[in-house]
């Protein structure tokens, strides 16, 4: 089928997953030391600890482990 055939969302659909796999690729493999053991970079991570800290899900003094923790990493 010719491209003037293609519906515009297909098209549209097709350069949208088209960029996605290009930028994340571009980002894979950089040897960056920020990217904590799960998968979510050290700010990740510290932002999620700290989203906790404020809910009271965690105490200051586990805040303040778990934060050097993730630094240290």
């Amino acid at each position: 089928m010719s491209a003037a055939g293609r519906s515009p969302v297909r098209v549209l659909a097709a350069a949208v997953v088209a960029i996605g796999l290009a930028t994340g690729l571009a980002a894979c493999g950089g040897g960056d030391d920020s990217v904590a053991v799960d998968g979510r970079t050290k700010g990740e991570a510290l932002t999620d600890m700290k989203g906790a800290y404020d809910k009271g899900a965690i105490t200051p003094d586990e805040y303040e482990d778990q934060r050097e923790d993730i630094l240290d990493e």
